[in-house]
């Protein structure tokens, strides 16, 4: 949903609706741009499975993509928006991520040690290094490594190795800055080794990253409880 804004947008709130098999190449009321030179527009990337919304008042970019059953996001925006919104302290998935009580620590779960406990209690769809061995042919890494396997381990969904390779993409286009500070890694062993070690923590770089999957995360779990 965009905000009315005369100046910017449009007199009225806008909106742009998706459902499952249906990802539309317009708002809701058939426009694709509003505003004094299109400063709100929308283009399709790929007929069906791929747009892009972008608001230029507020330099914000907006990628939507459907992979199987499921819709990804990929979004742009300013770090002094982002902060300001910070301060309204509201629970908002896209600013703070899940509520920490909704959170999983998903670095302990990928560990050798977790593994095997769950796989005990038959409590996975699909084993780590099953997971590992597809999540490597799309050549993803780091995070979206992460983000591949415990997405596979947990619902046994192989759409789910084109959904991660695709966010890769994304971030390549819309933060290219941030690829040079990605280890290219493609195991668990750091994990292994911090768990069985005690030794496990956050570090600011990753905080990032933790936010965007524990959103993922969320919403998933929210979507299958329902």
């Amino acid at each position: 949903m965009i905000k009315k804004n005369v100046d910017c947008a449009a007199n009225e709130f806008k909106t742009y609706m998706a459902q499952t098999d249906h990802l539309p190449g317009t708002f809701s009321d058939g426009m694709t741009h509003y505003g004094p030179d299109r400063s709100v527009y929308l283009r399709v990337l790929e007929p069906g499975k791929n747009i892009e919304i972008y608001l230029r008042y507020i330099d914000t970019t907006i990628r939507v993509r459907q992979i199987g059953r499921y819709f990804t996001f990929a979004i742009k925006m300013p770090e002094s928006i982002v902060d300001e919104s910070r301060k309204l302290d509201e629970e908002q998935l896209c600013i703070q991520g899940c509520p920490k009580r909704e959170r999983i620590d998903y670095q302990r779960f990928l560990a050798e040690k977790r593994k095997v406990a769950l796989e005990k209690h038959g409590s996975i769809k699909m084993t780590r290094e099953e997971a590992s061995d597809l999540c490597r042919k799309e050549k993803v890494v780091d995070f979206y490594f992460d983000s591949c396997v415990f997405d596979l381990m947990t619902t046994g969904d192989t759409n789910f190795t084109m959904a991660a390779y695709q966010a890769w993409q994304d971030l390549i286009i819309l933060s290219p800055e941030f690829v040079p500070r990605h280890q290219n890694r493609t195991d668990f062993k750091k994990y292994d080794d911090e768990i069985h070690s005690g030794s496990r923590r956050t570090t600011q770089s990753e905080y990032f990253w933790i936010i965007v999957l524990s959103v993922l995360i969320c919403v998933y779990f929210r979507h299958t409880d329902s």
